[in-house]
């Protein structure tokens, strides 16, 4: 992580891959509207979006695409003048369609980094430099020590990769999902089985639109309480930031000033540890619960299945460990 984005928490908080674009993308002829599924409610809609479109490709357009993200941030409250600032500035690219699906699913293969004998011991030793913590976290908010150090672990290999991207910008591309262009990209290069409806299409994009907005808010929100420009707050490309990988609004709804410096900083293990444990505390986590009533509590930090499995997994191995 850079000194910027570091500084902006001490400041702060006191006391799917780009896809490029498919020449399928916009055919702005009668039979595209409805084959396509690009219905939007009224003609004026559909030639504005159209036009929008039109000076993405010619790169006519002062924000490079980000009209429609724009929008929703100014219905949001957020000032023009920082917009513009945010989306003319060049280390935001273009933007391009981004793939969803409307029925994600991950594999558990593709968390067996995470469960690995390497791992174990990576998480081990985190433990055993911080134990005072653990306990602190398991004693304050009766959350067991070895399920936050499972998750710390398969989040960031226990800090040791909390991303590099400018998460405004990831942000950015999961709230434009509803953008027509990217539903009519999407409904015509799905390749889901049996192919998703256009209402299939819209539901799922107005879902990541209505989870993510709130974060993309809090990152500029973050920044201009530091005085600095939100593309200096780095993490994944899932938007996730610091150890524990919170979304940046719910540093503020769930981040504890672990070491009682006066400042949250989830980017240290004190702050991660007890924050982990906060989240998991007020989605109803409690020691001695059944297997699957833990397997809900995980879906509230990740809604992945794999994940959580994986998670519990780990959990129970560290717990001979610890």
């Amino acid at each position: 992580m850079n000194r910027v984005s570091k500084l902006l928490f001490l400041t702060i908080f006191s006391a799917c891959s780009i896809s490029s674009c498919s020449k399928k993308i916009w055919n702005n002829t009668d039979s595209s509207k409805s084959e396509r599924g690009l219905l939007i409610d009224g003609q004026d809609a559909y030639d504005e979006t159209a036009e929008r479109w039109a000076k993405v490709k010619s790169k006519s357009s002062p924000v490079r695409g980000w009209e429609y993200v724009i929008d929703k941030l100014m219905k949001a409250g957020v000032d023009t003048k920082t917009l513009a600032e945010i989306y003319s500035d060049p280390r935001i690219p273009t933007w391009t369609p981004i793939s969803f699906k409307v029925k994600p699913k991950e594999s558990k293969q593709s968390y067996q980094e995470h469960i690995n004998e390497a791992a174990l011991k990576n998480a081990i030793i985190f433990y055993k430099e911080n134990i005072n913590y653990f306990k602190s976290a398991e004693q304050k908010f009766g959350v067991s020590q070895s399920i936050i150090l499972s998750i710390l672990q398969v989040e960031t290999k226990c800090g040791k990769n909390t991303g590099n991207e400018p998460i405004i910008y990831w942000l950015s591309r999961l709230v434009s999902a509803g953008f027509p262009p990217n539903l009519t990209y999407n409904l015509s290069e799905s390749k889901e089985t049996p192919l998703p409806t256009l209402k299939e299409f819209e539901e799922r994009a107005s879902w990541l639109e209505e989870e993510f907005l709130p974060h993309l808010i809090s990152t500029i929100q973050i920044s201009q309480k530091a005085g600095a420009s939100p593309l200096d707050i780095v993490g994944s490309k899932g938007g996730a930031i610091g150890m524990p990988q919170f979304l940046p609004g719910n540093v503020e709804k769930f981040g504890i000033d672990g070491d009682k410096n006066g400042s949250v900083n989830i980017y240290t293990p004190a702050d991660a540890i007890l924050s982990v444990a906060n989240f998991l505390k007020l989605h109803g986590w409690k020691n001695g619960q059944t297997e699957q009533q833990k397997h809900n509590v995980i879906l509230e930090y990740n809604r992945s299945t794999a994940y959580a499995e994986t998670v519990l997994s780990m959990s129970k191995r560290l717990e001979k460990k610890i």
